[in-house]
């Protein structure tokens, strides 16, 4: 850069003394008349006629044209990051809409479109920071919500005729699966009152899982109803035989979600907390909601016995060597719970995003300069000489890579 500016000296006075189209072509005219009197190399002009050529050839074209001082100083084209201005905007948030700031981000965007930034001036406006991408989180969580919905729909209803093979008995489980989903939201807004990006997947979960309690008292009952035609016998001899085995299996996948609850992070405790508590709503629902309108319903009796035929020796199997099958599980958990050690868990909530949304795509390439990363931090000291100790005390730790205060925009050895 130096050696640049000596070079361009007598340019820039020149330029400095006249600012015009005028004095671009008097400084150039100059650099011509000092190759010739010996006074520069005919190499020292190569650059800066090539770059006015150029300049100039793009505006008779009428192409978008700009001429680089940084560059015929330096004497290379300026980095891209060197190019690189950042713009910090406090918008207007709408707490109302799903995307508080999608108004704000919007209308800059439009705003450079309507500049033709990139057209006139081959600029590139780009958004990132904590709105746009918690904005771009919520239109990507509503964006799938209608297909994840559509195939947990569909993998449910998959499931729930290949057990029961009947649409009354399939119509009580989807109600009383409906019901206990509204209730468990209801309860969850009381409890946390609002969901986040983290606790709104108990939908999912409730009904991957709540399903499955009407399953189990609606297979019950179809094997039941074969053993009684009549119907309220059926019933009663089905929620004797499951009652506790449902209870049990609530109460467990209840505690399981409890151990979310000590966590420090928020959605997940209040995932933990939500999901608890619809297990115990999915199983209530399920012995009594789901007989009732069993009973409605009146579905057909069996014919035949439940099952499938050609799984009858598993199940022998397994009665037969029961005490074996669950020893050796045990056995299987105790030997794999040393790999517990070596699992790791990821704390960045950046890398539950899609990269390829802007806000995200445009972070992940900032954190690529140190100047800009993620881990840059910003202290504050009462003057120069505290910021210099507290950059010394820092720059010592094995996780800090760089310290700089304004002391090192100052050259070392300059007097």
């Amino acid at each position: 850069m130096t050696d640049g500016l000596t070079r361009a000296d007598v340019l820039l006075k020149t330029l400095a003394a006249d600012p015009s189209l005028r004095g671009i072509l008097r400084a150039l005219s100059l650099g011509i008349t000092g190759v010739q009197r010996g006074a520069l190399k005919l190499d020292d002009m190569t650059r800066p006629m090539t770059m006015a050529a150029a300049t100039a050839e793009d505006v008779v074209a009428g192409r978008p044209a700009s001429f680089s001082w940084r560059a015929l100083a330096g004497g290379k084209p300026a980095d891209p990051t060197d190019l690189r201005r950042f713009i910090e905007v406090e918008p207007v948030l709408d707490f109302m809409a799903l995307e508080p700031g999608r108004a704000a981000t919007d209308a800059i965007a439009q705003t450079a479109s309507d500049l033709k930034l990139g057209a006139d001036y081959q600029a590139r406006v780009r958004q990132t920071g904590r709105i746009p991408t918690d904005d771009d989180e919520f239109m990507t969580l509503k964006k799938d919500a209608g297909l994840n919905a559509a195939v947990s729909l569909l993998a449910v209803l998959i499931i729930l005729w290949l057990a029961l093979r009947s649409a009354r008995i399939i119509f009580a489980v989807a109600v009383s699966l409906l019901v206990g989903l509204a209730i468990s939201a209801a309860w969850g807004l009381f409890l946390v009152g609002a969901l986040n990006l983290i606790s709104i997947a108990f939908f999912v979960l409730f009904i991957g899982l709540g399903v499955d309690f009407g399953i189990q008292f609606s297979v019950r009952y179809r094997a039941e109803r074969h053993d009684y035609p009549e119907l309220r016998t059926a019933l009663h001899s089905t929620a004797v035989k499951v009652g506790g085995p449902l209870a049990l299996a609530a109460l467990a996948t209840a505690v399981g979600f409890s151990s979310f609850l000590p966590t420090a992070y928020r959605g997940l405790s209040e995932l933990g907390e939500i999901a608890g508590s619809g297990m115990i709503i999915a199983f209530v629902t399920s012995i009594t909601l789901l007989p009732a309108l069993l009973a409605v319903l009146n579905p057909p009796g069996e014919r035949h016995p439940m099952g499938f035929v050609q799984l009858a020796p598993v199940d022998r199997f397994l009665e037969l060597h029961r005490i074996p099958v669950v020893v050796i599980i045990i056995l299987v958990v105790v030997l794999a719970s040393p790999l517990l050690f070596w699992l790791q868990f990821d704390f960045n909530p950046l890398h539950l995003q899609s990269p390829k949304v802007e806000s995200v795509a445009t972070f992940l390439e900032l954190r690529k300069n140190p100047q800009t990363a993620a881990n840059a931090i910003e202290i504050k000291a009462s003057d120069l000489a505290a910021a210099n100790a507290t950059a010394r005390r820092l720059s010592a730790l094995p996780e800090v890579s760089q310290t700089r205060t304004l002391s090192d925009l100052v050259p070392s050895d300059q007097d």
